[in-house]
């Protein structure tokens, strides 16, 4: 369990082997051999670092006797701390302004994420999310709720950080047990159990094969404004099927009227069959195709689901 989020290379070097390992910092300070101190000093800045919404990776290194044959968990202890690697990931223009029509448009995005949790506030922050401490959830502490105490709180939840893919599963699962239709993104093989079960898998275009063969859309850009304008699209066409079948039935109610009535009190038919037709294929076809044309409406994105 501890050797969760590292990767480990052995290396022979001057006829002596190396054990590198590279990973989640705060494994990696885990097993190193730091004084109290230093191991303190060190976890202030990577929280500074993580602040800034940078990715921060540890690196650490230790000699390894060649006349020993230890197991993993031997070999990753004691190791010599080198240092933090950061990477900035940079958010879209677009991706903001985006996140603001999908608040609006009655949508929820939530952050899930294998990244430090201050780094996945800062992003959130960057995106126009107001997190607080409780709307941020790491998976150590989803694995410590059970599935009735998650239900209660997944609703006030925005970030998930440090997470696994059976903790996406969860995720999913609480929402959909709420009665929330869920979409889920992701591009990696870990993501493919979470864009399964999800009610809309979206795939990115650079993802892995297998995330796009789960997946049931795969975004060829990859680009979050793409989902947005989709929705925004779906609802178009849903509305302008709503205005054709509401003009037909209003049109055909005096119809209904008439031949109803007349058949009730024995009355010759007031409209013929080809007179109907007429009617509904001439008169009230060209029209229904207008509506069904019809412009989107400018706060389509405004009104609730």
């Amino acid at each position: 369990k501890h050797l969760y989020k590292l990767s480990a290379t052995l290396y022979k070097e001057n006829g002596k082997n190396f054990l590198y390992v590279c990973g989640a910092p705060e494994k990696i300070l885990e097993l190193s051999n730091l004084k109290k101190e230093a191991k303190e000093n060190l976890e202030k800045k990577l929280e500074e670092l993580a602040q800034k919404g940078l990715r921060v990776v540890a690196s650490a290194y230790r000699k390894v006797a060649e006349n020993r044959s230890p197991s993993i968990e031997e070999l990753c202890k004691n190791f010599t701390f080198v240092g933090f690697i950061t990477l900035k990931d940079p958010v879209r223009k677009e991706v903001k302004e985006a996140m603001k029509v999908c608040r609006q448009a009655g949508m929820s995005p939530i952050i899930i994420t294998g990244d430090h949790k201050l780094t996945a506030k800062a992003v959130a922050e960057e995106l126009g999310f107001k997190v607080k401490e409780g709307n941020i959830m790491e998976g150590r502490e989803l694995d410590q709720l059970s599935d009735e105490e998650f239900l209660k709180k997944v609703k006030d939840i925005q970030i998930y950080a440090r997470v696994e893919p059976k903790h996406k599963l969860r995720i999913i699962e609480a929402w959909q047990e709420k009665g929330k239709v869920v979409a889920m993104t992701g591009d990696g093989i870990n993501d493919a159990p979470a864009l399964k079960r999800a009610d809309i898998g979206v795939a990115l275009g650079s993802g892995t094969e297998v995330a796009k063969e789960t997946s049931d859309l795969i975004l060829l850009n990859d680009s979050f404004s793409i989902i947005v304008a989709a929705v925004e699209e779906g609802r178009a066409i849903i509305d302008n099927i709503r205005k054709v079948i509401t003009y037909l039935l209003s049109d055909s109610f005096t119809e209904i009227i008439l031949i109803g009535v007349s058949l009730l009190l024995g009355w010759p038919l007031p409209v013929l069959a080809a007179q109907i037709l007429w009617v509904n294929l001439i008169e009230d076809g060209p029209l229904g195709l207008c509506l069904a044309f019809e412009p989107k409406a400018k706060d389509l994105m405004k009104q609730k689901p």
